[in-house]
């Protein structure tokens, strides 16, 4: 849930002012508070921005640890083979799908969502290539601007993961990041694109033990626009 309406009310305005700051009207906010509307990466700017906070913050996300939804997922099992048997909606001609199969965060100690939320048009021929093709939201700023909040990562699970490629990682077999991906020191550096946030090195003890798995290799970000 994000912290929205409370921010807010710690500021002591309205909807409406609130609304007036951000050029958009009184139901607008009520709808980003209620979270029936998706917020975007600009309205979500300008809200870190006015309360003083991080995007994080904005989200919810910079404190509690959200709880698993249903099983905790087997990172040898990402992404789940049965979700991708979904039915799938009618393709216009020279059109094929892929599954969004949750979210994300740009960030650390967040519970990747395993979840169909959606379809993602693709060339025809791309899922007979890489039928293990999946998409995914990434949430938070910490990849940006190279990757912004609410962007579509187009992510292969059948693909090599080199040296400063974009990956899905997972880390204590239930966390999803997406970062830059760093050979060196004997182990794995996970690099933000965002100068305000640090780079973590997990080394060859912690990639075994925890484990840190590079799930997936990230090949396109679709942005999403106003």
């Amino acid at each position: 849930m994000n912290r929205i309406k409370e921010l807010r009310k710690q500021k002591g305005i309205t909807q409406e002012e609130l609304g007036r700051i951000l050029d958009v009207g009184k139901a607008t906010i009520s709808n980003y508070e209620s979270e029936k509307r998706q917020l975007t990466a600009d309205i979500l700017q300008k809200l870190a921005e006015y309360f003083g906070v991080s995007t994080d913050e904005i989200l919810g996300l910079d404190n509690a640890k959200p709880e698993p939804i249903g099983k905790p997922v087997d990172p040898a099992e990402f992404p789940p083979k049965a979700l991708i048997r979904q039915p799938l909606p009618d393709l216009e001609n020279e059109t094929a799908l892929i599954p969004i199969l949750g979210s994300v965060r740009a960030g650390y100690d967040y519970i990747a969502e395993q979840e169909i939320l959606g379809w993602l048009k693709v060339e025809e021929a791309f899922p007979e290539a890489h039928p293990q093709a999946f998409a995914l939201y990434v949430k938070g700023d910490s990849m940006a601007p190279e990757i912004r909040h609410n962007d579509i990562a187009i992510c292969l699970s059948d693909q090599e993961i080199r040296d400063n490629d974009v990956a899905v990682i997972c880390i204590n077999g239930d966390e999803g990041t997406v970062k830059r991906v760093r050979y060196e020191d004997g182990g794995i550096t996970l690099v933000p694109a965002n100068p305000r946030y640090k780079a973590h090195h997990y080394s060859a003890e912690d990639v075994e033990s925890l484990p840190v798995i590079l799930q997936a290799k990230v090949i396109e970000i679709r942005h999403q626009y106003n």
